[in-house]
């Protein structure tokens, strides 16, 4: 929905019924990972958009976007069976968030492209990129750290009149300025027994190996794309 030519918002609304879903899980580092069919699950969320140009005269090539996704998915009728040393034990996982979801995503970038003039062509954004929590197993007892990462990106494209070479861009990013360590995915973990026939605690499932991938520390690069 446009308001303005300063303004543009954007919005979605789903809800999504699956049967028969299937989730894959992890036991353990080198141990093959095995997927599951929960009987009936839902996805609900919302989608958000924003395109703003706060100084459309002063600046025109200045621009502010931002996108929010809120993604809800839960089991609505799965009853896991979980078998350890000969204790068998069954648990509901209705309403309980399959794992492995981020429930919480942002995205903001302020960009800038030089209209005209002698730097016509040359750009850039600074990118905030924000991911929640999110649960690693289906009791709901683990959780995967949210990340909150900056990236920068700059890029060159040559006006229309210089010919063949306008069809290149010349770029340079830098990716995860403020060089964090964080969860770039994990895969999800098995519940298990304790000799009471009860579900381990977060600090059990914690020690379990091979789930987590370390996403990637300050890393720079640039090139040159060709446009057909």
């Amino acid at each position: 929905m446009t308001l303005s030519n300063v303004l543009t918002l954007s919005g979605t609304i789903f809800y999504e019924w699956f049967r028969n879903e299937m989730v894959t899980q992890s036991p353990g580092v080198n141990l093959q990972s095995f997927t599951f069919n929960a009987p009936a699950s839902a996805h609900r969320g919302v989608e958000l958009g924003v395109d703003l140009h706060p100084l459309v005269h002063a600046l025109p090539g200045l621009r502010m976007r931002g996108a929010y996704t809120y993604d809800n998915q839960i089991y609505t009728n799965y009853t896991e069976q979980l078998t350890s040393s000969g204790v068998t034990a069954s648990f509901a996982r209705a309403g309980l968030r399959i794992p492995g979801v981020q429930p919480h995503t942002l995205n903001a970038r302020i960009l800038y492209d030089q209209p005209s003039g002698m730097l016509r062509g040359f750009g850039g954004y600074l990118e905030d990129g924000w991911r929640d929590a999110f649960y690693l197993d289906n009791g709901n007892l683990l959780k995967a750290p949210g990340n909150n990462l900056l990236n920068l990106s700059l890029h060159y494209d040559p006006p229309a009149k210089h010919g063949l070479a306008s069809r290149l861009r010349f770029f340079f990013d830098l990716q995860n300025l403020a060089n964090v360590t964080y969860v770039a995915s994990a895969g999800n973990i098995t519940n298990t027994l304790n000799a009471a026939g009860q579900q381990n605690d977060a600090s059990v499932l914690a020690s379990v190996t091979g789930s987590i991938y370390a996403g990637t520390p300050r890393a720079s690069y640039g090139g040159v794309r060709l446009r057909f």
